[in-house]
This record gives C-alpha cells, sequence and structure tokens, in this order.
C-alpha cells in the first residue's frame, strides 16, 4: 500500500511540474513573439531570438544561420555565448551540422554529442575548432515563413547533454515566430 501511495505521489509531483514548464513555455513564448512583431530592425530581432533562446532552452549558447538565395548555402549570421562563433568565418552547405540538415529535413535535428554522432558531418577544419571548443551538443530548428524556409536556430552547449521532447517543441515554436519577425524585419528594411 505505501509503495502503490508513493508511486501516485511521484506520478503526480511529475505531472505538476510538467504542466508547470507547459505553463512557463507558453509564457515565454507568448512575450517572445509580442517582442519579435514589435521589433522592426534585424539586429534588434537577431539580438531578441538568440537571447530567449537560451534562456527558454537553458543553453550556453545560441546561433542564426540564414540562406544564401544565390549561393544556397548557409550563412552565419548572429550568435550569443561561448562558442557561437565557431561558423563565422564561413558558410555551411546544405545537409552540413546541424543547421545544413535542419534546413534540408525541414525539421527539429539534435545531437548529444555532434563530433561522435556519425549523421553528423562537418569539413575536418570545422571538426577541429569544434573539438578545440568542447562544443557537444547542438539542436537545431528550420526558421520557415509560408513554405520558404530562411535558415535555422540552433542551440548548443559543452556538455553532452538529450534535449527533452518539451525543449524540442519550444525551440521550434520560437523558430516560427523567430522566421515570422525576421521576414518583417526584412521588408521593413526593403522599404526604407
Amino acid at each position: 500500500a505505501f509503495a502503490a501511495g508513493a508511486a501516485t505521489a511521484i506520478e503526480k509531483a511529475r505531472l505538476l511540474r510538467s504542466e508547470s514548464q507547459r505553463a512557463e513555455e507558453a509564457a515565454a513564448l507568448f512575450e517572445v513573439s509580442k517582442a519579435l512583431t514589435s521589433a522592426l530592425r534585424q539586429e534588434e530581432v537577431l539580438d531578441l531570438i538568440l537571447e530567449k533562446a537560451c534562456a527558454l532552452i537553458g543553453v550556453e549558447m545560441a546561433a542564426v544561420f540564414l540562406i544564401d538565395e544565390p549561393t544556397q548555402t548557409l550563412d552565419y549570421i548572429r550568435g550569443l555565448g561561448p562558442g557561437n562563433d565557431l561558423f563565422k568565418v564561413h558558410r555551411l552547405k546544405a545537409g552540413e551540422g546541424i543547421a545544413g540538415r535542419t534546413v534540408v529535413t525541414k525539421g527539429p535535428v539534435q545531437s548529444a554529442d555532434i563530433l561522435a554522432d556519425p549523421r553528423i558531418t562537418y569539413s575536418a577544419e570545422d571538426r577541429e575548432r569544434i573539438a578545440q571548443d568542447g562544443l557537444h551538443a547542438l539542436l537545431g530548428v528550420p526558421l520557415v515563413s509560408g513554405a520558404r524556409v530562411l535558415g535555422a536556430l540552433g542551440v548548443g552547449e559543452r556538455s553532452v547533454r538529450n534535449f527533452r521532447e518539451d525543449e524540442v517543441r519550444a525551440l521550434a515554436a520560437l523558430g516560427s515566430a523567430a522566421a515570422v519577425a525576421l521576414e518583417n524585419a526584412r521588408l521593413f528594411e526593403a522599404e526604407r
């Protein structure tokens, strides 16, 4: 009887914690959506996306990659946190790294340890920089506006980590709001 009661209490605590996390996630996403739709300059939008991504998922770093239409490569646009500038100096090809796979699959892609994950490909130069930096866990989501993939939002940290389903969902929701905000900022800047 005691074991059954303890199991019931543990399950109720887990459900309460899960509901509390969902409520916090919803509040954060509402705040982000509201803020993102009011920001008009791309730099402001990017800074807000990165800040909220790190806070929402509880990670050290975040980066945004946008597709360069003529070359169909991903350009590192902006990052936040240690190790965020690993890809600053060049472009990623479609399918390369977490960001490249995210854009090709049009869905979330994660790796608990990117250098040990055979699904994730990087150039030898990138692999060396990633190893030197100590980056391990990455999660990427596509930035999709309408039917168009604009790029990818990625978060990561230097420890090995599996991202939980609620974290993947939260980052995907942030990515959706971020894509709309980036498209709005692009249109606003084009009209200036």
